[in-house]
C-alpha cells in the first residue's frame, strides 16, 4: 500500500510547523557581537604612545584568541601587540607598498636571454644550428 503524501496528517503537520519556523524571530536573523561603540583603549601596536579605541566584537575575539593560543600551551598576547593607531597603520601599509612596488625590494626582473627569440610548437624541429652536440 502507498501512501499519499498530499493528504498524510503527519506530512501536513510537519509543513505547518516548518513554515512557522521559518517566520519564527527567534530563529532567523543576523549574528551580531552587540553594540559596535568603543568600549576600551589600548595602546597602539608600533609603541608610539596613542591609545586606539576597541570595539566590544575586538576583545571578544582578542579573548577567544588567547584561550585558543593558553590551548595550545602558546603564550597568550598582550593588549600591546594587537591594534594599530590610524597614523602608525597607513606609515606600515605605505611602506609595504613600497617594498612591493615594481622597482622596489623583492621585484623580479626579465632577463633578455633566458626566453627563446622565437616561439616553437612542439613538433616542430630545432634547426640544425641551435641544436646542441652530443660529445
Amino acid at each position: 500500500m502507498t501512501r499519499d503524501f498530499a493528504t498524510d496528517p503527519e506530512v501536513a503537520a510537519d509543513l505547518i510547523r516548518r513554515a512557522r519556523s521559518e517566520r519564527d524571530a527567534s530563529r532567523t536573523g543576523e549574528m551580531s557581537f552587540g553594540n559596535p561603540a568603543i568600549v576600551d583603549h589600548w595602546p597602539c601596536r608600533k609603541r608610539c604612545g596613542a591609545m586606539v579605541g576597541v570595539t566590544e566584537a575586538a576583545v571578544h575575539a582578542f579573548e577567544t584568541n588567547n584561550r585558543k593560543l593558553v590551548d595550545m600551551r602558546m603564550e597568550p598576547m598582550g593588549k600591546h601587540e594587537v591594534m594599530w593607531c590610524p597614523d602608525c597603520k597607513r606609515r606600515d601599509d605605505e611602506l609595504a607598498a613600497l617594498q612591493r612596488g615594481p622597482r622596489g625590494p623583492g621585484s623580479q626582473t626579465e632577463i633578455a636571454g633566458a626566453a627563446p627569440r622565437e616561439e616553437r610548437p612542439s613538433w616542430m624541429p630545432t634547426p640544425r644550428s641551435e641544436r646542441r652536440r652530443k660529445l
